[in-house]
């Protein structure tokens, strides 16, 4: 087959021979052709405006269709049956409360199972004095044993993160043409699996060695690890919340996520204590997740209709026959080394095509490295802070875990209360009032807006005066008040991913966050490096240093998010525009002249 016959279809010609092309229908000029009836329109001689300027092919992004694509057919559906972001909240609630009931017992389960296997090797093999089954055991606080521990825990770490991060942007791209219900339940499996298999190696240490745990965080991680879940969750909160509510629905997530990791030690804590074994806490953490697994199985409807997943799959299957066509002689080789370049997930970050510009590249890239950012830091700021406080001001467990309740609490009331009604106040009632002047409303859900814009740098700019308070000040009460004020920072991640899926179509939402889990995993193994080596090198001269440093990584957000540009539209439109836009002529689409395009574009 020669070359050219190869071209991608390009608008303003019609897909030839294809098994995906649209059966040739006339035009019904008293519809718009920006809707979403199945009709596919024909006619070059179409008028591009119908009865209003709304109908009429949209501006990427700023149609009616865009606001209201996927939405409408949710009005069929009865109510106990339509998907909802309320239907989640509950069993994200206590998914991150399993997450959170396991944080200090597996640290103190590894530090037990090393202390082991260090007093078997000592004492060859007498397993009467090499490990007592407590969670206080003082033989194993030795600088030898913790060094092991901790190694080994980062080891893990960097496993469940390097291969969820691999794994997260394919569950998330395939959880767009199949549903977002199938990768959370596969997701919170691979959870329970792994804590199963903790259960067992904690139970019989005498048959399992501790470094068997390694299978555990493998399992978590090709099972996309609590990363993926979370990209998942915010996908299926998308899918169902129109725009100009997006931010509040996934600031409730992230309020739930805090909650969950809030309440599990102070949960974990009582079951310790009671049982007086810290393999309890796994018990609950499996029984939890089974439940959430029962709860996504049987009662949460489905966020994407069956028509959206067709649409999707169709989608997909159209780039890869278009793609299969353009290397049928490349060798298989390179074709294996395609589908494991994990970074050609991040192509979403960069599209291609007609209706896309620099302008939407950048403001991509721009808020993906903010997101990506503050996720780090959010990670790994406790965790920092608990030892910089247990150094400076010698606070105990019962102290630590107080302020760390505290922070979590407020964080979770600036999330509910706070950021909801600075959406109603900016969003809603701006809106309503340009509708009462004008007939329509003011399109606040295109692209990412300056009142978008001004959360973010202010609730940045709020955290990082928490983090210079953290440094300077030897007063621990007002230490207590930095991290209060510090923790209204927590309004600007749920922004940022808000106005991240504000710039791409509902059927590249997953995909988008998917990536975006790919940038959290490779954030969850270079952060905790980052600061944990800053905060161990300094701590002898300059214990404080490490909240320089995280001055510094909230300065980079803040400094990133002024080149961002306020209204850049979506590139990807509606179905019956896509097709209609094939076979209008090419004159019509501003790109479409474009000499410098590749032909390839089209597909990314």
């Amino acid at each position: 087959m020669p070359l050219k016959d190869l071209e991608e279809p390009q608008f303003g010609t019609n897909i030839v021979e294809f098994p995906f092309t649209a059966k040739r229908q006339k035009l019904d000029s008293s519809k718009s052709v920006c809707t979403s009836d199945p009709e596919v329109y024909d006619s070059e001689i179409a008028p591009l405006l119908a009865e209003s300027r709304s109908s009429a092919i949209p501006i990427y992004g700023v149609s009616d269709c865009r606001r209201q694509e996927g939405h409408d057919e949710y009005e069929r559906i009865v109510w106990f049956k339509k998907p909802s972001p309320f239907w989640l909240l509950p069993p994200f609630f206590i998914f991150s409360l399993s997450s959170g009931v396991t944080i200090v017992p597996h640290v103190n389960l590894f530090v037990s199972l090393v202390c082991r296997s260090h007093f078997i090797q000592k004492s060859a093999g007498n397993l009467n004095t090499a490990y007592l089954d407590t969670y206080d055991n003082h033989m194993c606080q030795t600088p030898e044993i913790q060094s092991t521990a901790i190694k080994f825990s980062l080891l893990m770490t960097i496993t469940a993160g390097m291969f969820g991060a691999l794994m997260s942007p394919k569950l998330g791209a395939w959880s767009d043409r199949h549903g977002r219900r199938k990768p959370l339940i596969i997701n919170c499996l691979g959870a329970t699996i792994t804590e199963l298999l903790i259960i067992i190696i904690a139970t019989y240490p005498m048959y399992f060695d501790y470094r068997w745990l390694i299978i555990a965080a493998f399992i978590e991680g090709i099972t996309g690890s609590f990363t993926a879940g979370f990209a998942i969750t915010r996908a299926y909160a998308t899918d169902c919340t129109v725009p100009t509510k997006r931010a509040v629905a996934l600031g409730y997530f992230h309020a739930s996520l805090f909650s969950g990791i809030a309440l599990g030690p102070l949960l974990s804590a009582f079951l310790v204590r009671q049982t007086q074994t810290i393999i309890s806490a796994s018990y609950a953490a499996a029984g939890i997740r089974t439940a959430y697994i029962l709860f996504v199985l049987f009662a949460v409807p489905e966020s994407l209709v069956e028509k959206r997943q067709m649409e999707a799959r169709e989608q997909h299957l159209l780039r890869a026959k278009f793609a299969e066509l353009k290397n049928e002689e490349s060798s298989w080789w390179k074709d294996a080394l395609k589908n494991i370049n994990f970074l050609s997930s991040l192509r979403v970050l960069y599209p291609k095509g007609p209706g896309s510009s620099n302008a939407l590249r950048t403001n991509l890239i721009l808020l993906s490295a903010i997101d990506t950012i503050l996720y780090g830091v959010t990670l790994c700021v406790i965790t920092v802070t608990i030892y910089y406080l247990g150094y400076r001001f010698q606070w105990n467990t019962f102290d630590l875990s107080i302020f760390t309740f505290s922070i979590n609490v407020c964080r979770v009331s600036a999330l509910i209360l706070i950021l909801p009604t600075l959406n109603y106040l900016i969003h809603t009632r701006h809106s309503n009032h340009q509708r009462s002047l004008i007939g329509q409303s003011s399109q606040p859900d295109s692209g990412c807006t300056t009142s978008d814009l001004w959360i973010i740098r202010c609730s940045i700019l709020i955290e990082a005066i928490g983090f210079v308070v953290y440094a300077i000040t030897k007063n621990s009460s007002l230490f207590v008040a930095a991290g209060i004020v510090g923790s209204l920072g927590g309004m600007a991640a749920p922004t940022v991913q808000s106005a991240l899926t504000r710039h791409v179509s509902s059927d590249q939402v997953g995909k988008l966050l998917g990536s975006a889990g790919l940038l959290h995993g490779l954030a969850k193994i270079l952060f905790p490096l980052l600061l944990n080596l800053a905060y161990a090198e300094t701590v002898a001269k300059l214990p404080q240093a490490v909240f320089y440093v995280l001055i510094c990584c909230n300065g980079t957000a803040i400094l990133l998010s002024l080149k961002i540009k306020t209204n850049v539209h979506v590139p990807i439109i509606s179905d019956a525009t896509k097709e209609c836009s094939m076979l209008l002529p090419r004159s019509n689409i501003p790109e479409a002249n474009n000499p410098r395009r590749s032909r390839s574009s089209t597909l990314l």
